[in-house]
């Protein structure tokens, strides 16, 4: 079986055609029957035990709809026949104190549900939480700056200015990550600033305009580690919302050695020999600040176990 990364959800329906016509989802989001992923703050409901699962909400719940913001509501799809839908609570109202909310579960950050819900629901809630996010971002028109209007259940939204009439949808910025390796049992890993203390991760950067997937990761490999690389190889790929990218996964191999890192980016490059990253990437508790591989929802520690795997 084709094994996907966290957050990806090839097997749930999302069902576009119902998203065209206008009355549907307004008519089924208040149905005894339809589920509601509740997003607060950017972050998402998930139950209090160990063996947490995303909490939904009873599409026709009152207790909760009258904190609900239907302008940043949407359909997300159809699983084993039931409705998915994603509500975004009012930012203002004090949803963690409210007494049916203690008693189903927490409010939690995004990534934080991703390191303990199983497959379908961590992508579900990532699914939601974004489109709460596009929402947020595009509540006026970035042509006219008039107010914007829901459209397709929620995937879109148009300028209320009819003369513009511009409608946007939720985009994904493409970004790549790569795990350079030589021909000597090495790989390249480094810290960006913006990682937690310790972690060493695989090289990654954004593609810009006019870059093709390869292009760019030459170009980010050259910029933040100094380094050549010879034949790539595409591995996959990750939806990572945080908040919107699509993170393209690669193998590439090194044709030069020494490392010469942009230091306004990066932190530390450098080259790991495989038996060592092996012993890291088995252990399980470290000091703070202490080196150690990123968490095992990333893309990126699925490129690192990958090559590990192969020798």
């Amino acid at each position: 079986m084709h094994q996907t990364n966290t957050f990806d959800i090839p097997q749930f329906d999302r069902d576009a055609i119902r998203r065209r016509d206008p009355d549907w989802w307004r008519a089924t989001a208040g149905l005894d029957a339809t589920r509601i992923l509740p997003v607060w703050q950017g972050n998402v409901l998930v139950g209090h035990n160990p063996s947490s699962r995303a909490i939904a909400l009873d599409g026709s719940a009152p207790w909760w709809r009258e904190h609900a913001d239907w302008d940043r509501s949407a359909f997300l799809g159809v699983q084993d026949g039931t409705v998915w839908g994603m509500a975004a609570l009012s930012d203002a109202a004090p949803m963690e104190e409210h007494p049916e909310i203690q008693r189903q579960g927490q409010f939690v950050p995004l990534r934080a549900a991703g390191m303990v819900l199983p497959p379908l629901d961590a992508g579900m809630v990532a699914f939601a939480r974004a489109l709460a996010w596009f929402h947020d971002q595009h509540r006026f028109c970035g042509r006219c700056g008039r107010p914007t209007r829901p459209a397709e259940a929620g995937h879109a939204r148009t300028c209320s200015d009819p003369e513009c009439g511009r409608t946007v949808y939720p985009r994904s910025d493409p970004a790549v990550i790569v795990l350079i390796h030589d021909d000597h049992d090495r790989c390249v890993l480094g810290r960006g600033r913006h990682l937690p203390p310790g972690m060493h991760s695989t090289l990654a950067g954004f593609v810009e305009a006019g870059e093709s997937l390869e292009t760019c990761l030459r170009r980010e490999m050259k910029e933040e580690s100094g380094l050549e690389i010879g034949e790539i190889t595409y591995r996959h790929s990750q939806p990572w919302p945080f908040p919107q990218s699509l993170m393209v996964g690669f193998h590439a191999v090194a044709t030069s050695t020494d490392i010469v890192i942009d230091e306004v980016e990066m932190e530390h490059v450098a080259w790991y020999e495989r038996d060592w990253l092996k012993q890291q990437a088995a252990r399980t508790d470290f000091d703070e600040g202490e080196f150690r591989l990123p968490t095992r929802i990333s893309i990126a520690r699925r490129l690192i176990d990958e090559w590990l795997d192969a020798g």
